[in-house]
């Protein structure tokens, strides 16, 4: 019969309406609305259907629209929390990463302060000797000579107190 099958239909409209656009609950319910109404109404003026029939089938029509609405909402929700998560996480990880650039920047500070002279710039007695203990276990593992060389000059102080220890 043509009435069961447009009820059938409506109803099947209903429920892909409802499921297929869950992010427009604003415009799905209405659209959902708007189609149970105007098939009633269609089989109301064919004479099928009297009054009582009438509320019958709307009420059958809102059944699916109610249930749809109830889980759109609900989606709607759920994928509003994940969202404000996601920023969450974002901001969380952004935050990170700026702890970490700073510590590494902190780290290489420290280390060139701990393998620098302060005033010359120039690597202090400990960095000189690590670097002579990884040059000689260089020279010990491919068997090469190595060759070290000391300057040392008199008088320094001379230079120190004419142009000051900065200049020297």
């Amino acid at each position: 019969d043509i009435h069961s099958w447009s009820i059938t239909v409506t109803l099947l409209m209903i429920l892909s309406v409802l499921a297929l656009v869950p992010n427009r609950l604003v415009t799905a319910v209405p659209v959902a609305l708007y189609m149970a109404v105007l098939t009633a109404l269609v089989l109301v003026l064919l004479g099928s259907l009297d009054v009582t029939k009438f509320i019958g089938l709307l009420v059958v029509f809102s059944l699916p629209i109610a249930i749809g609405w109830a889980g759109a909402l609900r989606t709607s929700v759920l994928q509003r929390k994940q969202f404000a998560l996601l920023q969450q996480a974002r901001q969380l990880n952004d935050e990170l990463s700026r702890e970490i650039d700073e510590r590494t920047r902190l780290q290489e500070q420290l280390e060139f302060q701990a393998t620098t002279d302060a005033l010359t710039g120039l690597n202090n007695r400990h960095q000189y000797e690590h670097l002579f203990a990884r040059e000689l276990s260089r020279s010990l593992r491919g068997q090469q000579p190595m060759l070290l060389g000391i300057i040392d000059l008199d008088h320094f102080k001379r230079v120190n107190d004419t142009w000051g220890h900065s200049a020297g």
